[in-house]
């Protein structure tokens, strides 16, 4: 999943907008790790964490690209609870999945376990 949100960010960043007249899709994202992972539970979509700082180049690059493509924000908004995790404000949830650089993407299943 990370690869194909990387390959859909990559070849969508330099293409022109396309004027389709529908509204790009929003990620709603969630940025509380016990609501979504409640919201996960209930689902049974598996989360999609992102761990970002505020310093990060390369999660704005992110955020402003493939986060905004329509394919991946439909695939992250139907498919994932998607998580974003500020780890400025969160470390010691960092810490405790020992995500040392960012940005960082992972998942869990419903059930909490770290895939």
């Amino acid at each position: 999943l990370t690869t194909l949100l990387f390959v859909v960010g990559m070849t969508r960043a330099s293409d022109p907008p396309r004027p389709s007249g529908k509204p790009i899709p929003k990620v709603e994202w969630q940025t509380d790790y016990d609501a979504a992972r409640k919201l996960s539970k209930d689902s049974g979509k598996m989360i999609f964490l992102v761990f970002s700082t505020q310093e990060c180049v390369f999660c704005r690059k992110l955020e402003s690209t493939s986060f905004k493509d329509p394919l991946v924000a439909k695939m992250l908004s139907d498919d994932f609870i998607p998580l974003k995790i500020d780890a400025g404000v969160s470390p010691k949830l960092a810490e405790a999945l020992r995500v040392k650089l960012y940005s960082t993407m992972g998942m869990a299943a419903p059930d909490g376990k770290i895939i």
